[in-house]
């Protein structure tokens, strides 16, 4: 899906939260695919400890968004 997505968005970036066995095989993938600079792998996350709004609204403040 990502290298989808960068086919016509080449700004976009993505963030898989969680962790596992297939972990290896997903970086091997991101590798594969020339997306290790836009995918981004946070691990476990607790619910307390991750906060994607807040997530969104830095990079909201950091990038003017692009609509279309």
């Amino acid at each position: 899906m990502a290298a989808l997505v960068q086919a016509t968005r080449l700004d976009a970036q993505f963030l898989l939260v969680g962790d596992g066995e297939p972990r290896s095989a997903v970086e091997t993938e991101i590798e594969r695919l020339g997306l290790s600079g836009d995918v981004h792998l946070a691990g476990w996350a607790l619910p307390d400890e991750f906060d994607i709004h807040a997530m969104v609204r830095r990079q909201e403040r950091e990038y003017e968004p692009v609509l279309g």
